[in-house]
């Protein structure tokens, strides 16, 4: 089984990183301002590294990590909601509850944490592949990556989330101290290509590996993968946490953007879920056991809810504490090595 085509052309991106950061240098001799010209030098050589793709830019980032922009974690985006059978909810500019530091404007079908296990999937897969040009791939490769089944079910609940994508039109700012916003207006998919070399028979459909994708990122994505914006994320982790429990996912998503949480009160959490559920002690038992699901998963060392009787369910306060780096780096080993046995057995699908 081959894996997505993954032929680099950072070679081009690095020189234009290269050319912006000389023309820096040209500007720099010729300034009467110290201070203007190294706000002008920031500004340009940050420029230049949000050209390189993922790969060059985060050296920690392979097939055992996904990069994930906090915009994309730290709010409703892709919200706690289950996949189901009915048609999702189309938005239409709606302003997603985020944290302070960011504001988004969303149209399109509701997405929730499918949506996001697929998109972080095609961005470790093209990692080497600066954003906005092709990439190409196998729906058996991504649905592997992420632990779906291998089957019609999986391809069909692959491909309609790769159709939500394209369709989404999202707007985000990213505040910044003593700096303009980073604003980003667009989808995530420009555009994709499927070409389905699956038999026309009984066993076609579950012959995922004979599926190929070609697809475009959009190119402006890049300006939210600034540096401080991203954090890479376990697959280690995401993979233990499936579609039935979505809340699960969501604080996942969320708390991996924190290195040391903060209380919040489960309101607050609620909110920044995007769940659709209303009752409020039935949105607490759930709570409890997204965050002894993360427990178990060993993302979380601890959590507690202070019950204070005396005010409302929604006022508790919610405290974690993640493991600590040392576990996680042994984790994100063990994962590294799984993956690479993975790779070299021999798979019955061939792409």
């Amino acid at each position: 089984m081959s894996e997505p085509v993954a032929t680099s052309r950072t070679g081009s991106a690095l020189d234009r990183a290269k050319a912006l950061a000389a023309r820096v240098e040209g500007q720099r001799a010729g300034e009467g301002s110290e201070h203007a010209a190294a706000a002008r030098c920031t500004d340009t050589q940050e420029e230049g590294r949000l050209q390189l793709s993922l790969g060059l830019r985060f050296e920690q980032l392979n097939e055992s990590r996904y990069p994930m922009p906090n915009s994309f974690a730290r709010g409703g985006l892709f919200a706690a909601v289950k996949d189901g059978k009915a048609p999702r909810a189309m938005l239409r500019e709606k302003t997603i509850v985020t944290t302070s530091q960011y504001d988004i404007l969303y149209t399109g079908d509701q997405l929730n944490q499918s949506d996001l296990d697929v998109l972080m999937a095609l961005l470790t897969h093209s990692r080497e592949r600066p954003l906005g040009e092709l990439v190409s791939f196998t729906a058996y490769s991504i649905l592997r990556h992420m632990k779906w089944a291998l089957n019609a079910e999986g391809y069909q609940r692959l491909r309609e989330s790769l159709l939500r994508l394209q369709r989404a039109q999202v707007q985000i700012s990213v505040k910044r101290e003593g700096r303009r916003p980073i604003k980003f207006a667009g989808s995530f998919i420009n555009n994709f290509i499927e070409d389905d070399k699956r038999p026309i028979c009984a066993d076609g459909d579950n012959d995922v590996g004979r599926s190929h994708w070609t697809l475009r990122f959009d190119g402006e994505l890049s300006r939210l993968f600034g540096d401080d914006q991203v954090t890479l994320g376990l697959w280690y982790f995401r993979r233990k946490v499936d579609g039935r429990m979505p809340l699960a996912q969501h604080l996942l998503s969320f708390y991996v953007t924190h290195k040391e949480p903060i209380p919040l009160t489960v309101a607050k959490l609620r909110e920044l879920s995007g769940t659709t559920e209303k009752n409020e002690s039935n949105f607490v038992i759930r709570l409890e056991k997204a965050l002894a699901k993360l427990v178990d998963i060993g993302f979380l060392k601890s959590f507690r809810i202070i019950n204070d009787r005396r005010t409302s369910s929604m006022n508790y306060m919610v405290h974690v504490e993640r493991v600590d780096a040392e576990t996680v780096a042994r984790l994100a080993r063990a994962e590294r090595d799984a993956r690479g046995r993975e790779l070299a057995a021999p798979s019955r699908l061939a792409a």
